[in-house]
């Protein structure tokens, strides 16, 4: 499992999981995913949910598991069940490797070891699961690093956002399950960064946002800042630096995002995380000759959307994925190296 999730240490349940629907996890079927999904009414008021909650807290808090929770009311109306076990009244426990269901086990009566015992269900997940060196976190856990002393490195993402999807399943993903330090992850699609109370996007909290943790420029040098800001985008912190979030960044790479232009001669690049200047003020790009600001692309390289020129994904993750992977290896090195 690539990614976990920091454990909350509370008497509501379902804060300890990540709540989905069933077009999320048909998404996450679909994307061919490893992950483990709960099957459960948070609701219910029997022995057997309260006991198989506190059986599995011990295993949730040590791997800070991400586990997926659905309410069987989802599979309701035909909805595809994907060979899942789902009974009135007890909760089905499933893995999921490449996106197929591998193995499921139902919580039964109090006396059944599954249901009630700790070490029964540690036994049963340690046969099947390792989790990998990814930590999504809130905006409150985020800030909580800024006050630490440990420097960290963080990645922004966005649930909606297909070059986010591409990124993690192409790229961010097969790092991850190495053992490796760990990433921290946040989905921006929340409140208090591209959403207000209300659930509304907000664009002046998300440009403030972008602007506070050194993702747009500002005609500073922070070395993470591109154009108003971008995600995919990691950050490497050391936040006994500075005097805010923004000057305790380190380093930083976008993915993706390039402005293709056209004149004369053809299509090219005209703005890129990746110029030249800073080839010459990032320690992790410092042995980089060919930037690409300035390259020239084949016409079938470049998708016209409306009034929109864009580099094919495919033909700019051939050199974004080297600049990424450049840079997780520098700041969130595989261990024991």
């Amino acid at each position: 499992m690539p990614y976990q999730k920091t454990f909350v240490d509370t008497e509501d349940y379902s804060l300890r999981y990540e709540a989905i629907n069933h077009n999320e996890l048909m998404s996450l079927v679909s994307r061919k995913m490893n992950f483990v999904l709960l099957v459960v009414d948070h609701e219910s008021t029997c022995t057997c949910y309260f006991s198989f909650q506190e059986a599995i807290e011990p295993y949730l808090k040590k791997n800070n598991a991400l586990i997926y929770s659905i309410h069987p009311d989802e599979f309701n109306g035909g909805a595809e069940r994907l060979g899942l076990d789902i009974l009135s009244g007890v909760e089905t426990v499933a893995i999921f490797k490449e996106g197929e269901l591998f193995t499921q086990r139902l919580t039964s009566t109090t006396s059944d070891p599954f249901t009630s015992n700790p070490e029964a269900v540690e036994s049963w997940f340690e046969q099947y699961v390792s989790w990998g060196h990814g930590r999504y976190i809130s905006l409150e856990e985020l800030n909580a690093l800024y006050e630490g002393t440990n420097p960290f490195t963080v990645a922004f993402l966005r649930s909606s956002c297909p070059d986010c999807t591409y990124f993690e399943d192409h790229l961010l993903i097969p790092a991850l399950e190495k053992d490796r330090n760990l990433l921290y992850l946040i989905d921006t699609d929340q409140e208090g960064i591209r959403f207000d109370q209300n659930g509304n996007y907000d664009e002046t909290l998300w440009l403030a946002f972008k602007e506070e943790y050194g993702l747009s420029e500002n005609g500073d040098d922070t070395p993470s800042a591109y154009n108003e800001g971008y995600v995919p985008s990691l950050i490497y912190v050391d936040p006994n630096l500075g005097s805010d979030k923004r000057s305790a960044v380190i380093a930083g790479m976008t993915y993706l995002n390039d402005e293709v232009a056209e004149d004369e001669a053809g299509y090219y690049i005209a703005h890129s995380f990746y110029s030249e200047s800073r080839f010459l003020s990032n320690e992790w790009l410092s042995d980089e000759k060919e930037p690409l600001e300035g390259k020239r692309l084949e016409e079938k390289e470049v998708q016209n959307i409306g009034d929109s020129l864009l580099w094919q994904r495919d033909s700019a993750s051939v050199y974004h994925d080297v600049y990424a992977q450049k840079f997780l290896d520098f700041y969130v090195p595989l261990i024991g190296e």
